[in-house]
């Protein structure tokens, strides 16, 4: 390979990398079917974090919950008005 290919396929971003990749001496339905199955891996990647950032969400939601009625709870006994945060 050339060192004005390597030089331009440093620059590429990992994924474009991976197309040239793809491009190279496979068949259309071979390389079709490897695209499609890297989308999917992508897709599920992404709904997978989506999922996890939903779950941290809630999550933190719930403490923030439970430390306002602690905090109420706290004002109540010393008798002093909730504060609003």
């Amino acid at each position: 390979m050339g060192s004005a290919v390597k030089d331009h396929q440093q620059q590429l971003h990992p994924c474009d990398s991976l197309l040239l990749e793809l491009n190279v001496g496979e068949p259309d339905t071979v390389r079709d079917k490897m695209l499609l199955e890297l989308e999917q891996e992508c897709l599920d990647v992404y709904k997978r974090k989506v999922d996890q950032v939903n779950r941290c969400r809630a999550q933190l939601r719930q403490s923030i919950a439970e430390a306002e009625a602690e905090l109420t709870g706290i004002c109540s006994v010393i008798g002093e008005l909730p504060v609003h945060v």
